[in-house]
Protein backbone atom coordinates (compact mmCIF):
# COMPACT_ATOMS: atom_id res chain seq x y z
CA UNK A 1 0.00 0.00 0.00
CA UNK A 2 1.28 3.69 -1.03
CA UNK A 3 1.66 6.40 1.80
CA UNK A 4 2.21 9.89 1.20
CA UNK A 5 4.37 11.28 3.23
CA UNK A 6 3.76 15.26 1.33
CA UNK A 7 1.21 16.51 -0.43
CA UNK A 8 2.06 19.96 -2.76
CA UNK A 9 0.08 21.39 -5.66
CA UNK A 10 1.41 24.10 -8.36
CA UNK A 11 -1.37 26.57 -9.26
CA UNK A 12 0.93 27.78 -11.60
CA UNK A 13 2.99 25.34 -13.79
CA UNK A 14 6.63 25.75 -12.93
CA UNK A 15 6.34 27.95 -9.81
CA UNK A 16 7.13 26.67 -6.47
CA UNK A 17 4.21 24.25 -4.64
CA UNK A 18 2.14 24.91 -2.33
CA UNK A 19 2.43 22.27 1.02
CA UNK A 20 -0.90 20.73 2.04
CA UNK A 21 -2.44 19.01 4.71
CA UNK A 22 -5.22 17.71 2.61
CA UNK A 23 -6.44 18.27 -1.14
CA UNK A 24 -9.44 18.01 -3.21
CA UNK A 25 -9.17 15.01 -6.69
CA UNK A 26 -11.04 14.47 -9.45
CA UNK A 27 -10.70 12.85 -12.63
CA UNK A 28 -8.19 15.64 -14.02
CA UNK A 29 -5.80 15.23 -10.58
CA UNK A 30 -6.02 17.47 -7.76
CA UNK A 31 -8.09 20.81 -7.57
CA UNK A 32 -6.08 23.89 -8.14
CA UNK A 33 -3.10 22.63 -9.32
CA UNK A 34 -1.36 23.71 -12.78
CA UNK A 35 -4.31 25.42 -13.53
CA UNK A 36 -2.29 28.58 -14.59
CA UNK A 37 1.12 28.97 -16.55
CA UNK A 38 3.26 31.76 -17.35
CA UNK A 39 3.50 32.85 -21.49
CA UNK A 40 4.59 34.68 -23.76
CA UNK A 41 2.63 37.78 -25.37
CA UNK A 42 2.59 35.37 -28.69
CA UNK A 43 1.05 32.61 -26.13
CA UNK A 44 4.61 30.48 -26.31
CA UNK A 45 4.47 28.93 -22.58
CA UNK A 46 7.04 29.24 -20.46
CA UNK A 47 8.73 26.68 -18.27
CA UNK A 48 11.18 26.27 -15.30
CA UNK A 49 13.30 23.73 -17.83
CA UNK A 50 14.18 27.30 -20.03
CA UNK A 51 14.11 29.52 -16.65
CA UNK A 52 15.19 27.26 -13.91
CA UNK A 53 14.83 30.51 -11.32
CA UNK A 54 10.67 30.10 -11.81
CA UNK A 55 11.08 27.54 -9.47
CA UNK A 56 11.77 30.63 -6.80
CA UNK A 57 8.44 31.88 -6.98
CA UNK A 58 5.38 30.90 -5.65
CA UNK A 59 1.88 31.78 -6.43
CA UNK A 60 -0.46 32.94 -2.99
CA UNK A 61 -4.27 32.39 -3.23
CA UNK A 62 -6.30 35.89 -1.92
CA UNK A 63 -9.26 35.96 -3.31
CA UNK A 64 -13.00 37.25 -1.32
CA UNK A 65 -14.68 35.81 -3.84
CA UNK A 66 -15.95 32.04 -3.44
CA UNK A 67 -13.90 29.36 -4.21
CA UNK A 68 -12.75 28.36 -8.01
CA UNK A 69 -15.86 25.59 -9.50
CA UNK A 70 -14.19 23.61 -12.80
CA UNK A 71 -17.22 22.28 -13.49
CA UNK A 72 -18.92 25.69 -13.74
CA UNK A 73 -16.22 26.10 -16.64
CA UNK A 74 -16.73 23.10 -18.47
Amino acid sequence: MATLSRLFIHPVKSMRGIGLTHALADISGLAFDRIFMITEPDGKFITARQFPQMVRFYALPFSRRPPFDRARWQ
